[in-house]
């Protein structure tokens, strides 16, 4: 499961989680991922990334309220947690053989 604690507006933190991730959403974690190698920390990658974080979380905040409510110290190793997380639970899920693991 995922989970992310966001300052709101009123100073208090709230807590959303998300224990689901589609294939399409790996898909869009992937290019992501890809987006960020090439363009960094460009104003429009960061609002891209924004967006996804949104989408990941089901749209429980957007992506101004994940902006503004991210620690901005902890901002790139959270993005970058959250990212390698998706994509390792689908590599976990490949066997040696790269066939799905049941298990």
């Amino acid at each position: 499961m995922l989970q992310i604690s966001l300052r709101q507006e009123d100073g208090t933190t709230k807590t959303f989680k998300q224990d689901f991730i589609s294939g399409r959403m790996f898909r869009r974690t992937v290019e992501i991922q890809k987006l960020m190698k090439e363009q960094g920390g460009e104003p429009e990658t960061l609002t891209e990334v924004y967006g996804f974080f949104s989408e990941v979380f089901g749209n429980q905040f957007s992506p101004e309220e994940f902006e503004d409510g991210i620690d901005s110290r902890k901002m790139i190793d959270t993005i970058l947690k959250y990212i390698n997380s998706i994509i390792g639970r689908a590599s976990d899920a490949l066997g040696s053989t790269g066939t799905e693991n049941p298990n």
